[in-house]
């Protein structure tokens, strides 16, 4: 009877690892002879360091993809505009111009306010308007400023 010999392929180890798959995907496709052989490669710090790149690589890849996307969502004349709206705070939150709380800090808002309330409201608002486009930096100007 004969025996097949298969070498351990440590490149595809290394693309199984940054696609997510374990030690077993390892010993079954990359030719390692045991589980524990897969599981000390997966270990090295050589071998993390290569799957983080990678990943990484990875990640960057997908990221160009999304943002070209978002972009064409937000040229598109035929996208409504709730979808709209999210592809637009998505682009802000990548593109720093929105913090990482932002989307938690919604405020609610009882249905009716009074005149004198809503203009606090909007004072409030064009305060952290002004905050944030100082952090950008640039002297651009808002958008939209609603006025009293």
């Amino acid at each position: 009877m004969s025996q097949v010999i298969v070498e351990r392929n440590e490149e595809l180890a290394v693309m199984l690892l940054a696609a997510g798959h374990d030690e077993k995907a390892l010993r079954r496709h990359a030719g390692f002879p045991s589980l524990r052989s897969a599981r000390d490669f997966a270990n090295r710090s050589d071998i993390k360091s290569e799957v983080r790149r990678a990943v990484e690589a990875s990640a960057i890849r997908v990221g160009i993809k999304g943002l070209r996307t978002i972009e064409q969502v937000l040229d598109s004349e035929t996208t409504d505009g709730r979808t709209r709206v999210a592809a637009a705070r998505t682009a802000l939150e990548v593109a720093g111009f929105l913090g990482k709380d932002a989307l938690a800090a919604e405020k609610k808002l009882p249905r009716e306010l009074t005149a004198a309330e809503l203009d606090v409201l909007i004072g409030e608002t064009r305060a952290e308007l002004e905050r944030a486009l100082a952090r950008v930096g640039s002297g651009a100007q808002p958008v939209a400023v609603i006025g009293p």
